[in-house]
């Protein structure tokens, strides 16, 4: 039986795609940015409730996301600043849940894809076109085509490379301080 995963390619437009026990994907993609929030939260929350709105409709056993806060070259800081605040609220949400989170560098989804050295916006086109030729799926929204691979990442049982395991397991011994 298969998993029930959900992938996640975490922007102001962010890809989705899902793959449930029968096999069967599905994918799409939606704006959570809108122009003129005077809210700064605003956009975290849209991006909460479309993802409760996704598990709600398809249970999972696993998310998986791109963590574009790393390899993603000539970015701004509020770029940056705004992946790392969507990679959070996916953890929370994976811990909500109780589901392990797979995050995955973009270079390593990209080369999963057969795309890996590209690093023009003709990259884009080369997901969707793997898409295409390897997946049996047309499309040419670039934040779906990246959502589809890492969903293949997760379901090929390929764990995330993300941080180094000794600087992980150095923490883990590491005496914890106590607030109260």
């Amino acid at each position: 039986m298969e998993r029930r995963i959900l992938a996640l390619d975490p922007a102001n437009r962010t890809g989705w795609a899902y793959v449930g026990r029968d096999g069967r994907r599905l994918y799409g993609a939606w704006n959570i940015a809108k122009p003129g929030d005077s809210q700064p939260g605003a956009r975290l929350r849209r991006f909460r409730d479309g993802l409760r709105e996704l598990v709600d409709r398809f249970p999972v056993d696993l998310l998986a996301c791109e963590d574009s806060c790393l390899g993603v070259g000539d970015r701004s800081r509020n770029t940056l600043r705004m992946h790392a605040e969507l990679i959070g609220v996916v953890k929370m949400l994976a811990g909500d849940l109780g589901v392990p989170l797979h995050l995955y560098a973009p270079m390593t989804v990209k080369a999963y894809a057969g795309c890996a050295g590209k690093r023009t916006r003709s990259d884009k086109t080369a997901m969707c076109r793997a898409c295409r030729l390897l997946l049996g799926i047309e499309t040419d929204d670039d934040d779906i085509a990246d959502a589809l691979w890492v969903l293949e990442l997760a379901r090929s049982g390929r764990v995330a490379t993300v941080g180094s395991s000794k600087r992980r397991a150095a923490r883990a011994s590491e005496p914890q301080g106590r607030l109260f």
